[in-house]
């Protein structure tokens, strides 16, 4: 080839290249968009077989039956926000690809919406790349496919966050209540979320205390986050208590419960010797068994630990209680799972620490592996590097106060103007999304087995934290050697 030829093929090359980044920075949310939709075409057309059904569908699809003259007529167990999703795509009796699709949109929307933030953040375009790549992956987009709730609660959560903050940093009270709302309903899609308001208000009113600019849009962001989920979730619970004689959103704390206590079972008192003895003869037997009927998660625990027997115990709990209602078999079981808790505070401690190791576990299925084991294992090695980068960056930002302290004045009033240009509203992004990470974390470690699945609706928002802790750190380096 002569020089001529490939300084030309050089020229065509660096125009190309110079051409792509100027049309990125000049229509990043028209590229974003593109992408978003080529990514959701690809899975629509490769996952043919989505939606699929697995052990906690049919609780939904029962409710959204039960929904077909817009009321419930039966007291169930789980709340009707995914059930009502149910119904609108037709899918109470048979899930429909216009599940999937719908599911497959809100994910995309998500990942569109935490985009943004980061783009007002300044974050670097290779930054952003990383946060789309680990956002579009199978095993981030695999929850999509199935018939559960969880990317409806992620939608509804990231929605919540990233208005409360555009709302906050443009001083917009709508967009405010926008994200108060989802914030509600993300409750009444999974109950766990009831008090999430209270997490993101305890950020908000630490905040506020150390506010010196824009403490009259904190105010109203906090009071407004604080009134509304309590107003729309205290008339939903009202409403179950009028129709169904059951105040709450759900009544099957009292059970999920057991799943803490079920090595202390021995521990009940001998007033309760009957129970005692049932529930140590079904944990025992449920230890050396394996349940295959029906439809398995594609995640099932295999441990044989017992700990899920309590779903079997129903008939003879009915028998000896005399008691047919489920509310109230669950509140019975409340006061038996708190008095062995009382018993035994130290175990429960166990279980909830045991717990928390298979809570931060990979999220996968035949279907993002592709039924390739070595593909499992790259996105097995990927979840846990990016685990390992969240537990890297979190303490660092909580410390850089601390850490400025240490400086000398001239060096931190430098390090302190360099960091970001919204100061104010990336760390206060930072910190909303850890406690939701943080408060999903303690309820399904505290009050259930911990499954991974529990994490899924928090996925995004711990992407979006890897995200913003690689910014913090190369803007704090490049803030230090300049200083």
């Amino acid at each position: 080839m002569k020089a001529k030829d490939i300084l030309r093929k050089l020229k065509l090359q660096h125009t190309l290249k110079n051409s792509l980044s100027q049309n990125i920075a000049r229509y990043p949310n028209i590229l974003l968009f593109l992408l978003l939709i080529s990514v959701g075409t690809f899975y629509f057309l490769i996952w043919d077989t989505a939606p699929i059904e697995v052990t906690d569908s049919g609780a939904y699809m029962r409710i959204a039956q039960d929904l077909q003259d817009l009321k419930l007529d039966k007291v169930q167990g789980r709340v009707p926000g995914y059930a009502l999703l149910l119904w609108l795509t037709n899918s109470h009796e048979e899930p429909t690809r216009l599940l999937f699709f719908i599911q497959l949109s809100l994910h995309l929307v998500s990942v569109f919406l935490l985009t943004y933030l980061l783009n007002r953040f300044a974050v670097s375009r290779k930054i952003i790349g990383l946060f789309l790549f680990l956002a579009l992956i199978p095993p981030s987009m695999i929850l999509t496919a199935y018939v559960l709730t969880e990317t409806l609660t992620q939608f509804l959560i990231v929605l919540a966050v990233v208005f409360l903050l555009l709302g906050i940093d443009e001083g917009k009270i709508p967009i405010i209540i926008i994200s108060s709302i989802a914030l509600a309903l993300a409750a009444l899609v999974r109950p766990t979320n009831q008090l999430i308001f209270v997490a993101i208000l305890g950020i908000l009113l630490v905040f506020l205390c150390r506010a010196q600019k824009s403490r009259k849009i904190l105010v109203r962001a906090a009071f407004i986050t604080f009134l509304l989920p309590t107003l729309i979730l205290g008339a939903y619970a009202w409403h179950n208590y009028r129709t169904l004689d059951s105040f709450g959103l759900t009544y099957l704390l009292g059970f999920n419960l057991s799943t803490r206590t079920a090595r202390v079972v021995e521990e009940l008192p001998d007033e309760y010797a009957e129970i005692r003895e049932t529930l140590i003869r079904v944990r025992d037997s449920e230890r050396v068994s394996y349940r295959s009927s029906g439809p398995r998660r594609p995640w099932h625990n295999r441990s044989h630990n017992g700990l899920l027997y309590i779903w079997l115990t129903f008939p003879e709990l009915r028998r000896i209680t005399n008691i047919e209602s489920g509310p109230e078999l669950s509140r019975y079981m409340s006061r038996l799972n708190l008095l062995l808790i009382r018993k035994a505070p130290i175990q429960y401690m166990k279980e909830v620490l045991m717990a928390l190791p298979f809570y931060w576990l990979p999220l996968t299925t035949d279907l993002s592996n592709f039924n390739s084991k070595i593909i499992q294992f790259f996105w097995i090695t990927l979840h846990f590097v990016v685990i390992m980068l969240f537990f890297f960056f979190v303490p660092i930002v909580f410390g850089y106060r601390v850490f400025l302290f240490t400086l000398p004045a001239k060096i931190k009033s430098g390090v302190r103007l360099k960091i970001t240009n919204k100061d104010t509203i990336f760390f206060l992004s930072f910190f909303i999304a850890i406690a939701t990470i943080i408060y999903t974390m303690l309820v399904s470690v505290a009050a259930d087995v911990g499954n991974p699945r529990h994490r899924a609706p928090t996925e995004l928002l711990i992407f979006f934290v890897v995200a913003l802790g690689i910014h913090f750190w190369i803007n704090l380096r490049k803030s230090l050697s300049e200083g």
